[in-house]
C-alpha cells in the first residue's frame, strides 16, 4: 500500500509540475510547439505559435527567423519580407537575410528590390563572382541586358585570371 501511496504522490507532483510550467511558460511552450512543427515541415501550423511565442515574450533571433522562413515556405510573402527586412535592420549586412531577403522580393515580383539587395551586396564583396551572376541574372530578367553582359564579362575575366 505504501508503494502504491509513494507511486501516486510523485505521478501527482509530476503532473503538476508539468501543468505549472506550461502556465508560466506558455510562450516557451508555444515556441517548442512551433519548432516541432516547423521541424516536421508544418510550415502553416507553426505560425500561429511562433507568433504566440512572440506575443508571450519570447525574445529569440531565431524566433523571427523561423517565422519569417514559415511565411515564406507557406507562401505569405508580404509577411516573410516584413520579417526579413526587420532582420535587415537589426544586422544590415548579414549576407544570408539579405539572400534570402531578396529571393523573396523576386518570388513578390519586385525584381528592383532584389537588384538594389544584390548591389548593396557586392558592395562589400567586389569580386564574388557568385553575387556578380546572380545580378547578371536579375539584370536580365529586367531587361537590362547590356548591364548583365558587362557583369558576366567582368566575372569571366576574373576566372580566366
Amino acid at each position: 500500500m505504501k508503494k502504491i501511496v509513494f507511486f501516486l504522490f510523485f505521478l501527482f507532483v509530476a503532473v503538476l509540475t508539468s501543468a505549472i510550467y506550461q502556465v508560466t511558460h506558455q510562450g516557451w511552450v508555444r515556441y517548442r510547439q512551433a519548432e516541432s512543427r516547423y521541424a516536421r515541415g508544418h510550415f502553416q501550423e507553426a505560425i500561429p505559435l511562433y507568433a504566440e511565442a512572440m506575443q508571450k515574450g519570447v525574445d529569440k533571433k531565431e524566433l523571427t527567423q523561423r517565422l519569417a522562413q514559415s511565411y515564406a515556405s507557406a507562401g505569405e510573402i508580404a509577411q516573410a519580407i516584413a520579417l526579413f527586412e526587420k532582420l535587415r535592420a537589426e544586422a544590415p549586412q548579414n549576407r544570408a537575410v539579405l539572400l534570402v531577403l531578396s529571393d523573396l522580393y523576386i518570388r513578390a515580383g519586385d525584381i528592383s528590390h532584389a537588384i538594389e539587395l544584390y548591389r548593396g551586396l557586392l558592395k562589400t564583396e567586389p569580386d564574388n563572382r557568385a553575387l556578380q551572376v546572380g545580378l547578371a541574372r536579375l539584370l536580365i530578367r529586367d531587361n537590362r541586358v547590356q548591364d548583365a553582359v558587362d557583369l558576366y564579362r567582368k566575372a569571366l575575366r576574373e576566372t580566366s585570371s
